[in-house]
């Protein structure tokens, strides 16, 4: 997995490619986790790149969410395709999240 971030104002933008799996979650949790407690509030994750989520990375999207809302700003995923959509959809995430 890669990931790449964008900064605009309390906004970061990430675009993840590839599988996001417990082998990169963990990294990405804490790099992410870090920028939003540095002010950026507002997280927009572009998944189109995205071809497996696992359970991990799908918790870590949750904390993701938790520490934004804590700090009153949100979280959203764009373009999430096949496997990452169903799971949204299975786990009901895609009820919690802001989808675009």
């Amino acid at each position: 997995m890669a990931y790449f971030f964008d900064f605009e104002g309390q906004t970061v933008k990430v675009r993840i490619e590839g599988s996001f799996t417990i082998t990169t979650a963990s990294r990405f949790k804490n790099e992410i986790l870090q920028l939003i407690d540095e002010g950026r509030h507002f997280v927009t994750i572009d998944m189109s790149g995205v071809d497996l989520i696992d359970s991990l990375a799908l918790g870590t999207l949750v904390s993701v969410l938790k520490r934004t809302h804590s700090h009153g700003g949100n979280v959203s995923i764009q373009n999430p395709q096949g496997a990452v959509r169903e799971a949204l959809t299975i786990t009901k995430l895609n009820q919690v999240f802001v989808i675009e």
